[in-house]
């Protein structure tokens, strides 16, 4: 309960922090959002009346407090460049930023402990050298720079899917779900590569352990030994990892949803940073730090299960 009240109380001071520094960050950037929106050829009288009816003739502090106790009841203010509330705007969006990321998290969790597995089997075998010299391949393509060349071999050579024409989830589900196997393949192959490596030297770290010695005198098969003992004790630094990789994939996606035209939270950010939308902007960001503070608390609570002799202050 003690752990569980500090992960809290760092979980409310982080995000203030977020907020306070992400709504400050874009009061020094150079433009005005109300500008933005009437276009150059709006006179001054006309910026300056939008500018109050937005409220940001009032100062920085007392516009990031209203925010702010908004936020907290759940109203994130209005989009100025959509007019409407950001809630209903990003709802949709998060919808496709968020199956995108489970289906590239199943691949990264699927295939990694696959192939870690495989090459921790026999050190310096052919297998583990094909897995060792891919991972290291791999492991070097930015997720993007993978998202150009899926686009170019599977949609535009082989027509395998539509570029840049995304289907509506709620109209088609399935089509939607194989639409977005491409981008998540660009996103998890890198992380494949390098949570393989992270098993894989994990696992061959525990092989040479007593308690590995003591179930192989006891008769134990290699097999039983690799996945009853070995594994759960290798998985507790990989869990860690896995922490960071399951962060970056949330972040990383923004970039990849811009390769394959995708609607999701990483386009309307950009169109919100370019055009000032600074509740888009606050609320996206927020987003992606409660995601990182709360991976990383499942993360803590994991450990403990997995090894029951760690205990949590």
């Amino acid at each position: 309960m003690k752990f569980l009240i500090k992960r809290v109380i760092t979980l409310l001071f982080t995000m203030f922090l977020v907020s306070v520094f992400s709504f400050v960050a874009f009061q020094i950037i150079p433009g005005d959002s109300a500008a933005l929106k009437l276009g150059m050829d709006a006179d001054q009288a006309a910026i300056d009346a939008l500018r109050e009816a937005m409220g940001l003739n009032r100062s920085v502090f007392a516009r990031f407090f209203d925010w702010f106790l908004s936020a907290i009841k759940g109203d994130f203010g209005t989009s100025s460049q959509y007019s409407m509330s950001v809630a209903q705007l990003l709802s949709k969006r998060m919808e496709v930023t968020a199956w995108l990321a489970v289906l590239s998290i199943a691949m990264i969790l699927v295939f990694s402990l696959i192939l870690g597995l495989l090459a921790s089997k026999k050190e310096n075998g052919w297998i583990d050298r094909l897995i060792t010299i891919l991972s290291q391949t791999f492991m070097s393509i930015p997720p993007f720079f993978m998202g150009i060349i899926l686009v170019l071999i599977f949609g535009i050579t082989l027509r395998w899917f539509k570029t840049g024409s995304c289907p509506d989830p709620a109209e088609d589900f399935s089509g939607f779900l194989k639409f977005l196997i491409y981008p998540a393949i660009a996103i998890a192959i890198p992380k494949i590569a390098m949570t393989a490596k992270f098993l894989r030297s994990s696992l061959l770290r525990e092989q040479n352990l007593d308690y590995v010695r003591t179930a192989k005198s006891k008769g134990s098969s290699s097999e039983r030994i690799l996945i009853h003992h070995i594994l759960k004790n290798a998985l507790l630094p990989v869990i860690t990892f896995m922490g960071m990789v399951i962060g970056d994939v949330f972040a990383g996606s923004i970039i990849v949803e811009q390769v394959f035209n995708l609607p999701g939270i990483g386009k309307t950010l950009v169109v919100a940073i370019s055009n000032r939308d600074f509740a888009v902007v606050q609320t996206v960001v927020l987003y992606i730090a409660m995601l990182v503070i709360v991976i990383n608390f499942i993360v803590d609570v994991l450990y403990q299960w997995i090894d029951p002799r760690i205990k949590l202050d």
